[in-house]
């Protein structure tokens, strides 16, 4: 027979135990929550590592698209690959020899990324002839390959070759144009920087180039002294030969014949203009560039293969030009002339 105390105290050993099932009860039921929230927290996170790697893929694949257009590609194309732990593609399509669409997509499992980017490319020298202020020449003679622009005055007298003239600006204008082109971007052209002395080799005795003359793979010549003269044939070696001509000396390349033979990307005279100088080019045959943005070139006999730049060109209204320019490839897309810019780049869905 239970006393009172008996029965108070199977009581409490009773309510103990409820206490210690219910408290299982609850722990249980936070475990099982907490195990559901690590298991989504893992598959979360393992998706979003997905992600990356299907992001990273994706970068990849403009990445490869870039490189191969690069490369001189001219028609569409597609490529796949793996980057990481993450597959891609990429499809490329040209509107054009300088405009391309690229869409590079990453996978990583479930997970994908997709982004699509605009490219185009500029040109240091896209016109076989630009002038910043005005430009002029006549005579059924002239034979010209290739677009020629300027920011300025164009007047074209007795033309009878049809090429591209481009009216680069909004202060450009033409008279005599045949085939006139509106580009409404602004162009203009620095003076090139003066090469430091690490990089530069000095100019040769008197400013006389001639003959074969060693490049040295670009290192430019710099002349600042002397006056500077291209004398009979001048043959590059080991080129590009860069000959950079600082304001006050004049350069005179009458009836030279300068890298004959060669690529115009092989010989580049770059003139820094300072007040009444003079770049003579009559009667020349120059393969390469002319870069002379602030002086005024006055010439009515020239043979030119590359690109020539100058504030103006005159032929002194005499209508027997004989000036032929041409251009040359080498000069078009080369690393150094040419370039691609994303003009724009986003992630589709």
């Amino acid at each position: 027979m239970l006393t009172r105390r008996g029965v108070a105290r199977v009581r409490i050993e009773r309510g103990s135990v409820v206490m210690a099932m219910l408290v299982l009860m609850i722990f249980s039921t936070l475990t099982g929550i907490a195990v559901d929230r690590v298991i989504s927290l893992s598959h979360r996170t393992t998706y979003q590592r997905d992600r990356i790697a299907a992001i990273e893929a994706a970068d990849g694949a403009l990445a490869a698209g870039y490189a191969r257009i690069d490369r001189d590609a001219v028609a569409p194309f597609s490529q796949s690959g793996t980057l990481g732990l993450g597959s891609y593609q990429v499809v490329a399509t040209p509107s054009d020899a300088d405009n391309w669409v690229v869409k590079g997509t990453g996978t990583r499992r479930t997970a994908t990324a997709s982004f699509t980017a605009s490219l185009t490319r500029d040109r240091l020298y896209p016109f076989v002839l630009f002038t910043s202020t005005s430009l002029q020449i006549s005579g059924p003679a002239t034979g010209i390959e290739g677009p020629v622009g300027s920011s300025g005055a164009m007047q074209w007298t007795g033309l009878t070759g049809i090429f591209e003239q481009h009216l680069v600006g909004a202060a450009a204008t033409c008279s005599g144009c045949n085939w006139r082109i509106i580009d409404a971007a602004e162009r203009t052209y620095s003076p090139a920087p003066r090469p430091t002395d690490a990089e530069a080799q000095p100019c040769p005795i008197g400013g006389v180039f001639t003959g074969a003359i060693n490049g040295r793979a670009g290192a430019p010549f710099r002349c600042e002294m002397a006056d500077v003269s291209f004398v009979g044939t001048v043959t590059v070696v080991n080129g590009p030969l860069i000959v950079w001509v600082g304001p006050g000396p004049s350069v005179t390349m009458a009836d030279a014949l300068i890298n004959q033979g060669g690529v115009a990307s092989d010989f580049i005279l770059h003139k820094v203009d300072g007040s009444n100088e003079l770049v003579d080019i009559e009667k020349a045959t120059i393969v390469g560039v002319i870069d002379a943005p602030g002086t005024s070139i006055v010439v009515t006999t020239v043979d030119l293969t590359g690109a020539l730049v100058a504030a103006a060109v005159d032929d002194g209204a005499v209508g027997t030009d004989l000036i032929h320019l041409r251009v040359d490839a080498s000069i078009g897309n080369a690393p150094g002339f040419a370039w691609w810019r994303i003009v724009d780049r986003r992630q589709t869905p």
